[in-house]
């Protein structure tokens, strides 16, 4: 059986203790990758891939940190067993409620429940359990198994990254209804059973891509032919240009001339405090 399907189980969490929320506040995380070493039916195999992720809502209290009446949702799995039956599988999730703690100064986090769950194949169901029956996941847990993967304190806090891990000494599958599905239930109890642990991470919140840069500074150079000169200059720098060479022609006084060209010409696109060089002469009659 491939695993992804079947060791998703371990995920589903029914907490035996109710601890009142009067004073605590809601808590929402997402991960956003699942990792699993159980038996020989996987090694570091992921659960779940993009765009699934694994929501967790709760309370936590402020002051203390304990968190109380959490529901981890995860997603559901299909998988195909190839020896010795060649089957679908599907396995659907029965979250319970969560319960543990957060230290904000260390960022420690630790979440424990009751794993259980349901897997179907051809019509036939097996719950599926771990020994012990408590699974205790925290930032200080490993997964255990060939690929072990360890826990990441929530340094930036709950909405940051971070990741849990925990261990299990066995799993096993038992057909739902006694006498029904005994030969799926144990193919599948021979490919999980054993030490297994498992692995969630939150990559946390992903900062926005910064802003694109302005675009670059650029002279672009007006049209100022049949301008006089001071009106002229006034409107090359506000195109983000400098003046360049005036030239006048010889013999002619400044007054009654007009710009007749630039260089470069009306509509260059040069780099921020271009020089534009105007010549000037007598204005058309």
């Amino acid at each position: 059986m491939r695993a992804r399907g079947t060791i998703a189980l371990v995920l589903l969490f029914a907490l035996g203790a109710c601890v009142s929320t009067a004073s605590a506040n809601p808590l929402s995380m997402t991960f956003t990758e699942s990792r699993a070493n159980v038996g020989v039916q996987l090694s570091d195999e992921a659960l779940f891939e993009a765009p699934d992720t694994a929501p967790l809502n709760a309370q936590i209290d402020p002051g203390s940190g304990a968190i109380s009446g959490g529901v981890l949702t995860v997603p559901q799995f299909s998988t195909h067993i190839t020896e010795p039956l060649n089957a679908d599988v599907t396995v659907d999730f029965e979250i319970g409620v969560i319960t543990g703690s957060f230290n904000q100064a260390t960022g420690a986090l630790t979440l424990k429940g009751e794993a259980g769950g349901t897997l179907t194949s051809e019509g036939k169901e097996c719950t599926v359990t771990t020994t012990p029956s408590i699974l205790e996941l925290s930032t200080a847990g490993s997964n255990g198994g060939t690929s072990p993967r360890s826990g990441v304190a929530f340094a930036g806090g709950l909405g940051g990254a971070g990741a849990i891990a925990g261990q299990w000494a066995d799993m096993d599958a038992t057909p739902t209804i006694p006498g029904e599905g005994i030969a799926v239930c144990e193919t599948v109890d021979e490919r999980i059973e054993g030490p297994g642990g498992i692995w969630l991470d939150q990559k946390g919140t992903v900062a926005p891509p910064p802003p694109p840069p302005p675009p670059p500074a650029v002279c672009v150079v007006p049209k100022t032919a049949g301008m006089k000169l001071k009106a002229a200059k006034k409107k090359i720098r506000a195109a983000g240009c400098t003046v360049g060479k005036v030239r006048k022609p010889k013999g002619l006084k400044g007054k009654g001339l007009v710009v007749k060209s630039s260089n470069p010409a009306a509509g260059a696109t040069k780099p921020a405090n271009a020089k534009v060089h105007l010549k000037l002469g007598p204005k058309s009659q």
